[in-house]
């Protein structure tokens, strides 16, 4: 929004976690299991005082800390992290998507709470990669995604939509806040997926992963400022409001990818 656009909201970003705006992420691993996640303060709450960033920061914070202490369930993480935050008695709201991946087990567990969400790409070098593994938005209505939060009407981890799979090497977890779904589609990420991984696997694939991230959220960006262009959004808002909407959805954009790589 331009007021943030105006006060400056400006960003950390580390390898272990961050936060932009009330956009959080983590990542982090204990003994072969490792964490991901993603969370999206509710921006509304500014109108009454609440800054959402620190619920969503809050969030992560404690759900990485349940990995770290050898916490492997996804569900699990979340309620751990839904509980802390509860006990600390911040306000706000915020999405959440939680994902463990156990590296001995080859298992993948998630667990995703409103419109924030992840992909599991495979054979990303081929003409035609595949989708293993797509969250869908869990909303009450068009633009109330479920939420965990302080009031009365939040919804609960176990509200939750859980999700576990094999994981094989080279398989891609991609996950974001709204930010990133809203404005690119799945076609195109799967592309950015393709071509960074062509284009610098020689690099290693940690310096994929970053190429990918990098390349959907500068991508993200510049459709959520265009006005013309057809996205998620502009389909989903045009279906809810039975009326013709375009462009983006100018928004925080949060973005964490993963690569599976034994080495």
């Amino acid at each position: 929004p331009p007021e943030r656009e105006r006060g400056g909201a400006g960003a950390t970003v580390r390898r272990d976690g961050g936060h932009g705006g009330e956009d959080a992420y983590f990542l982090t691993q204990h003994s072969g299991v490792y964490g991901l996640g993603v969370s999206d303060g509710v921006y509304m709450w500014r109108t009454q005082g609440i800054d959402a960033g620190e619920f969503s920061r809050g969030l992560m914070t404690h759900a990485s800390t349940a990995v770290a202490s050898g916490t492997s369930c996804a569900q699990e993480v979340l309620k751990d992290a839904a509980a802390a935050v509860k006990q600390s008695e911040l306000k706000g709201s915020a999405t959440v998507c939680i994902v463990t991946v156990d590296l001995q087990k080859r298992m993948l567990r998630s667990a995703n709470l409103g419109d924030s969400g992840f992909l599991l790409l495979r054979d990303v070098e081929d003409t035609n990669p595949q989708v293993l593994y797509a969250t869908e938005q869990q909303e009450h209505e068009f633009g109330r995604p479920f939420q965990l939060g302080h009031h009365e009407h939040a919804d609960a981890p176990e509200d939750a939509m859980c999700w576990s799979g094999s994981i094989q090497e080279g398989d891609v977890i991609i996950a974001g806040s709204d930010g990133l779904w809203d404005n690119v589609e799945d076609r195109c990420i799967m592309e950015q997926a393709r071509d960074a991984m062509k284009d610098f696997k020689h690099k290693g694939m940690r310096f994929v992963a970053k190429t990918i991230s990098d390349r959907l959220t500068a991508l993200a960006y510049t459709i959520s400022t265009s006005t013309n262009e057809e996205t998620p959004y502009s389909r989903d808002a045009s279906e809810a409001f039975d009326m013709i909407y375009s462009g983006g959805k100018k928004d925080d954009i949060c973005v964490v990818v993963a690569i599976v790589d034994d080495k």
